[in-house]
């Protein structure tokens, strides 16, 4: 059996998405809706052709192709968040509503979008085994297949990993400081406090942080001053959340020491450090 747990295929109904646009004209939140509206569309049309598939544990050769198109729209859904997530809510014009309204607004839009992201993640589930059976079936050379996101980083945290393990052994380059013992809540909130100061912070589910800090830790933040700011700011963000999920105090340990790294880190150092935070909150509720 190639399924092993149900997938609700119920049609996605965007009303939480409409109320988010009718709350405000913020052109970026009007944009980001229809580019959602148009994503949603696509999702219901791999739910309605997965469904048939799944009842009758019988995956055609086309499960391959929608397993890689649930991949590109759960991806491009990732691109429109990351893009709504970083509008200026300091620069609003009158018409636009105030700024607890467009936060609130952006909120409940953002959220709507998660839902759909689940949804194109447990389709992706689904679609897995059937589509590395039928590559198999076709002879098609291994690398082809787009991976999932937790396995197209998987090379990242062990190469991560090795390099920690190399500095302890007495690699040439410098060793950077590893926590060792877990931290306690109260640590990670104070060295919270002293990187993030007063900034604001954006509250998403974990699971939207993981996907997001996998995310940038493949762009070219090295060249991009943007890109770096956006790395830093979602890696205090997440560690700001991921604290409030009450983890263990191994996990305390892996946010404390993250952090650390950020408080001395040049821009060559965020996508290791964004991947040890992504590491950190894998898995939280």
């Amino acid at each position: 059996m190639e399924a092993e747990a149900a997938l609700d295929f119920t049609p996605l109904k965007p009303d939480e998405l409409h109320l988010a646009m009718l709350a405000t004209e913020h052109p970026a939140i009007q944009a980001f809706g229809k580019a959602v509206e148009a994503h949603v569309e696509d999702a219901n049309a791999l739910l309605s052709i997965c469904a048939p598939w799944q009842e009758a544990n019988n995956f055609p050769k086309e499960a391959l192709q929608k397993y890689r198109f649930a991949q590109e729209v759960g991806l491009a859904m990732l691109r429109q968040v990351e893009k709504l997530d970083s509008i200026d809510l300091d620069n609003l014009k009158p018409s636009w509503g105030d700024r607890d309204t467009v936060r609130a607004s952006r909120r409940g839009a953002i959220a709507f979008a998660q839902c759909v992201m689940d949804r194109l993640d447990g389709l992706q589930a689904l679609l897995a085994s059937p589509a590395n059976r039928i590559k198999e079936e076709q002879s098609v050379v291994t690398d082809t297949l787009e991976p999932s996101l937790q396995d197209k980083y998987k090379e990242h945290f062990l190469a991560q990993s090795a390099a920690v393990l190399s500095d302890r052994d007495g690699a040439s380059r410098p060793a950077k400081r590893q926590r060792k013992a877990p931290a306690t809540k109260a640590e990670v909130q104070a060295l919270l406090r002293k990187i993030r100061g007063t900034r604001d912070v954006l509250r998403q589910p974990n699971k939207a942080f993981y996907r997001r800090l996998l995310n940038l830790a493949s762009q070219d933040l090295p060249n991009s001053p943007t890109l770096c700011k956006d790395a830093s700011e979602c890696i205090l963000d997440a560690a700001t959340c991921a604290v409030e999920s009450a983890p263990s105090g191994k996990v305390l340990g892996k946010l404390f020491h993250a952090l650390q790294q950020l408080q001395a880190s040049a821009a060559s150092d965020l996508p290791g450090i964004l991947l040890d935070m992504a590491d950190a909150v894998r898995g939280l509720p």
